[in-house]
């Protein structure tokens, strides 16, 4: 696993303008290694907790709390989404002239999973700095483009 320091490269970072609101993107370094092991922490999960927490998920499952969870992939992850929070707060101050602030990040995950017919439903995160999504398996679309995604 990467040193804190060289978690988050930020010339790897993408950044798309959309409306007001960036839109930063970055792949997980060895993302492979690291879905393989959120795929089956999940999956265990699910098994355990069959009903899971209802909050935006209309059919489909949805975990409690992600990142409590003590495993070593769920940590690794939010140990990167933590870098990641830190380094596009660093780049979106730099580029507005605001002076770099010192946060100490609070963070609310938890998992997804939605086959055919399943979403979620819109919803919002009040009081967030910033919100993220992690891919663990995309449903094919990536390996074939004849899926269709709703």
């Amino acid at each position: 696993m990467p040193s804190n320091s060289h978690l988050v490269n930020p010339d790897l970072i993408k950044i798309r303008r959309l409306f007001t609101t960036p839109l930063d993107r970055l792949q997980y370094p060895d993302a492979e290694r690291l879905n393989t092991d959120l795929k089956t922490i999940i999956t265990t999960r699910m098994a355990q907790d069959r009903c899971g927490a209802q909050r935006s998920n209309d059919g489909g499952w949805q975990s409690a709390i992600f990142h409590d969870w003590g495993e070593e992939a769920s940590d690794a992850l939010v140990k990167f989404a933590k870098a990641f929070a830190v380094q596009m707060t660093a780049v979106h101050s730099e580029q507005y002239g605001l002076a770099e602030s010192s946060f100490e990040w609070k963070l609310n995950a938890w998992a997804n999973v939605n086959t055919a017919g399943h979403s979620n439903a819109l919803h919002g995160h009040p009081g967030a700095f910033w919100s993220g999504v992690y891919w663990v398996d995309a449903g094919g679309r990536e390996d074939d483009p004849t899926v269709c995604h709703r």
